[in-house]
């Protein structure tokens, strides 16, 4: 059975193709047989954290019975919100829970990828890390993606002083190091401040060669923030970052 590839459209649509294209690498790479969802918006995580209640419901059933049609074994994601949506809020809200697992990108390949014998380049590189909020916060995953880095020689991982806020005990409060998620759809202003801020602030002193990220709508941010403040470094997502050092 294929796995459901959950994510595509949305990556094109928000012009992160290489993105896509590196995670479509990955799984060829690694024979793993996937489909993508040909009516993807995406819409119930989406609208449901927005207020949208019973629109979300609505297309959280249709999704659930689009599921079930396509025959498939798990739902992966470079996207967090669908994880914790599916994972927790659904099924505590509204009883509903999706009738296959459903998976990050980074905890799949993790699965995979620890128990292969993988070549990689060496790439000398300091790589900024950012926890994307929802997937570390909210679902405390930290470590899996930064094994995947570990796996490839030469990389550095620098860390911003505050990545576990609100996972660790501590407080969320005075924090904000994504402009990704909703803020970028609901307030564009604030987004364009937090862009910048977080670049100048978090990662700029940190002198990385490359930022990442876990969110691939917290990459989306940090890309434009970089952009703005013409810094010397850019924005890879995870999957970018091993495609690019996989020894062909």
């Amino acid at each position: 059975m294929a796995i459901l590839y959950y994510g595509s459209k949305t990556l094109q649509n928000q012009g992160l193709n290489s993105i896509d294209e590196s995670i479509k690498s990955l799984l060829k790479r690694l024979d793993v047989d996937y489909i993508t969802y040909e009516d993807e918006k995406p819409c119930a995580e989406g609208l449901y954290p927005l207020g949208f209640v019973e629109e979300a419901k609505k297309e959280a059933e249709k999704f659930i019975e689009d599921v079930k049609s396509l025959q498939i074994e798990k739902v992966i994601s470079p996207y967090a919100a669908p994880l914790f949506t599916w994972k927790k809020s659904f099924p505590m809200d509204f009883g509903l829970s999706l009738p296959v697992e459903i998976e990050h990108i980074t905890n799949f390949l993790y699965s995979i990828m620890k128990n292969r014998d993988i070549s990689f380049k060496r790439m000398d590189v300091r790589v900024g890390f950012h926890d994307g909020c929802t997937l570390g916060r909210k679902m405390g995953v930290y470590e899996e993606p930064r094994n995947l880095l570990r796996m490839v020689p030469g990389i550095e991982i620098l860390n911003i002083e505050h990545q576990q806020i609100g996972f660790d005990g501590t407080t969320v409060a005075d924090w904000g190091s994504c402009s990704g998620a909703w803020l970028n759809m609901t307030l564009p202003e604030l987004a364009d401040w937090v862009e910048e801020n977080v670049i100048a602030e978090d990662f700029a002193p940190l002198n990385p060669d490359i930022i990442t990220s876990t969110c691939a709508n917290g990459l989306f941010g940090i890309s434009k923030g970089i952009e703005k403040g013409n810094y010397p470094f850019k924005a890879m997502f995870i999957t970018e970052i091993l495609d690019d050092a996989w020894e062909e």
